[in-house]
């Protein structure tokens, strides 16, 4: 007999064969994604950690708005305890403004002033949101508390010994959680 084709059968186990093994590797896939983005999380705060602390060493303060100009001096104003604006820390870390659509390079007069020896941080546009903000790989704003009066206990993170907090609320972006949804960060 001469067979020159194959027979429905042999199709439909074919089929059924690849939509097995395809079965298998998509959630395979969706927890490799996952795993991605919390390493990428935990770079991003990592990375954090270096230029803030390199923006401190230049300026004596970290990252804030709430600050006194007095010449080529700057000092914290008094009174100022926390800076939690994702945004302007971004700013200050980078050099420049990503609110709105785009990079524009900051006019801030920390970011002008020759003490500023930045950028201290390197990111991507598509890495903040369109107030500016710095976002996890989820898409949700880092939270920063940045303890700028030297008493942490007056503000978050209130907790007497960290002088700063940066935490991704991570997929489900809500603060806790386990697994692949749980929230990630450093005290520091």
């Amino acid at each position: 007999m001469n067979k020159k084709g194959f027979t429905i059968i042999e199709l439909i186990i074919v089929i059924s064969i690849i939509a097995i093994l395809a079965g298998l590797l998509i959630p395979a896939r969706g927890r490799a994604r996952n795993r991605a983005r919390q390493a990428k999380a935990k770079s991003h705060i990592a990375a954090l950690e270096v230029a803030i602390g390199a923006f401190e060493n230049d300026f004596g303060f970290y990252p804030t708005s709430q600050y006194s100009q007095n010449g080529a001096s700057f000092s914290v104003n008094a009174g100022a305890t926390c800076e939690t604006n994702n945004a302007t820390i971004t700013e200050l870390l980078t050099g420049f403004n990503y609110a709105g659509s785009g990079r524009a390079p900051s006019s801030n007069p920390l970011v002008v002033s020759s003490r500023w020896n930045g950028p201290y941080l390197d990111i991507d546009a598509e890495d903040t949101n369109t107030d500016g903000a710095l976002v996890d790989p989820w898409m949700n704003p880092y939270i920063m508390h940045l303890d700028l009066d030297g008493n942490p206990s007056s503000t978050p993170p209130s907790n007497n010994v960290y002088t700063y907090d940066i935490i991704s609320a991570g997929a489900d972006g809500q603060l806790g959680g386990s697994g692949l949804a749980s929230s990630m960060g450093c005290r520091c």
